[in-house]
């Protein structure tokens, strides 16, 4: 959300659902909270946390490797946008336990059959 002197609010957390596209009453498959401590290093990575809602789980399967790769390969560059205590080696397991729960379920239901859901 953008505040009056163009600056960006930064929520607490994230909560982010993978739910069936077909019946969205039924309970998420997948939920994981994560910090807004990864925010500004996941932006520069190219995945803004606050703009994957609505993405298919192929969609977030590539968004989330892609900023696997790019983390992994340059770790001192995004450290410096991770805030308080969190680290790089945290974000790059919750990006690949992001990416692999997304595959996993895209192989076993058809990943256009499910949406992102992120609050």
């Amino acid at each position: 959300m953008c505040l009056q002197d163009g600056s960006e609010e930064e929520t607490v957390s994230y909560e982010i659902e993978f739910k069936p596209k077909v019946v969205p009453s039924v309970p998420p498959t997948y939920e994981r909270n994560f910090t807004y401590n990864y925010g500004p290093a996941m932006r520069r990575a190219g995945v803004d946390p606050q703009h994957l809602g609505g993405l298919t789980l192929d969609e977030l399967y590539q968004r989330m490797s892609q900023a696997y790769v790019l983390i992994q390969d340059n770790p001192a560059y995004f450290e410096q946008f991770i805030r308080g205590d969190d680290t790089v080696d945290g974000l790059l397991e919750l990006l690949k336990d992001l990416y692999q729960e997304a595959l996993c379920l895209s192989e076993e239901f058809g990943g256009h059959d499910y949406r992102v859901m992120v609050y």
